[in-house]
């Protein structure tokens, strides 16, 4: 029996699709170039604010969650103080980012969530001679204004809610 051309092309698509499909969606990240798999989260600050995985190393470049777990203490105080009623989950986007198997990288916060953040915990933080740090540089979160950049995912929090927002950045 011969195979016209058609036919193998066909077949072989056929099994390359099939191949694409037994793989695990999301385990290689694509923008650093080596495997990345969701975890739980263990960072106590970031546990029970409405997602349970993370993937490392995070946006603010730590490897594991214990690195950013260290950093991420730096700001229990101004957390506890209740300066914005997200910042923890801001904070949290950013050193244990929401992570989904579905979706191939970490998905941070929307910037207008971290520009009401600095808009009400800044000032908080200069009465004590505290900058806004620059690695929360909002300008470098997505928004959904922005019209002339690629589709990207960020999340909102209102409340325990969160809302996936396919924006542009």
């Amino acid at each position: 029996m011969i195979c016209s051309p058609v036919k193998i092309v066909i077949s072989l698509w056929c099994q390359l699709v099939i191949a694409a499909y037994s793989l695990e969606i999301g385990s290689y990240d694509l923008e650093r170039g080596r495997p990345a798999k969701c975890e739980p989260i263990v960072i106590p600050m970031c546990q029970g604010i409405g997602y349970n995985l993370t993937r490392m190393p995070n946006f603010m470049d730590h490897n594991n969650q214990r690195e950013a777990a260290i950093k991420l203490n730096e700001f229990a105080p101004l957390v506890e103080y209740g300066c914005d009623v997200h910042l923890r989950f801001f904070l949290c986007s950013l050193y244990a980012p929401m992570c989904t198997d579905q979706v191939s990288t970490s998905i941070p916060a929307c910037r207008p969530m971290c520009e009401q953040a600095r808009q009400k915990c800044s000032p908080i933080m200069e009465k004590f001679n505290y900058a806004w740090p620059d690695s929360l540089d909002c300008s470098k979160l997505p928004t959904r204004n922005d019209p002339n950049a690629q589709l990207l995912l960020c999340c909102l929090s209102s409340g325990i809610v969160i809302h996936y927002i396919a924006t542009r950045w």
